[in-house]
């Protein structure tokens, strides 16, 4: 399972909602709000290049997996 960790990080760099992730990312409204609220489906690498870039940190500190039970 991997965890999305992006409103934690975000928050401490002082984007603390989805209006302020979007103009300092420059993605679109829709994207930002879904990105903000955990409801990814998927991301591309440059969607989390952007993201590492804005929040300078590193794709680790935004996503955390856990191998799923089996």
């Amino acid at each position: 399972m991997i965890e999305i960790k992006l409103q934690e990080i975000a928050q401490k760099r002082g984007i603390d909602n989805g209006y302020k992730l979007q103009k300092e990312t420059g993605f679109p409204e829709g994207m930002a709000y879904r990105l903000w609220k955990g409801k990814w489906k998927q991301a591309d690498l440059k969607t989390l290049n952007t993201l590492c870039n804005v929040l300078k940190c590193t794709p680790n500190d935004i996503l955390k997996f856990t191998p799923d039970e089996e």
